[in-house]
């Protein structure tokens, strides 16, 4: 059984030949790299990984806080509050439409 897996990592392990072709490709979500310590979240948005490590932890098996925790790394506070999610006014308070955040990064997050 361990000679089995032994050589499962072996062969895991080996790089394949590098393609042209992946030299440009975007980095996958996640991916952390390791020069600036940098997570990859999504479309071209990167975050510090010690913000992202402490975002996971404060939000706990709360997946709504995790997602706000990740929008106030990405957005900032401030921008939070002077901006909507879609940029449409509230129906409720007939509020003033604020400008709606950038989707890009809303998409990321």
């Amino acid at each position: 059984m361990f000679t089995s897996l032994l050589e499962h990592v072996k062969t895991s392990t080996q790089t394949a030949p590098l393609n042209p072709k992946d030299i440009k490709r975007p980095s996958e979500v996640g991916f952390t790299r390791v020069d600036d310590n940098m997570i990859h979240l999504g479309r071209g948005v990167w975050l510090s990984r010690a913000s992202y490590d402490n975002d996971v932890y404060t939000a706990g098996a709360s997946l709504a806080m995790y997602v706000k925790n990740i929008a106030v790394s990405v957005f900032g506070t401030d921008y939070l509050k002077k901006h909507s999610v879609k940029g449409k006014g509230c129906n409720k308070t007939k509020s003033v439409p604020r400008p709606a955040i950038d989707s890009t990064k809303a998409l990321a997050i």
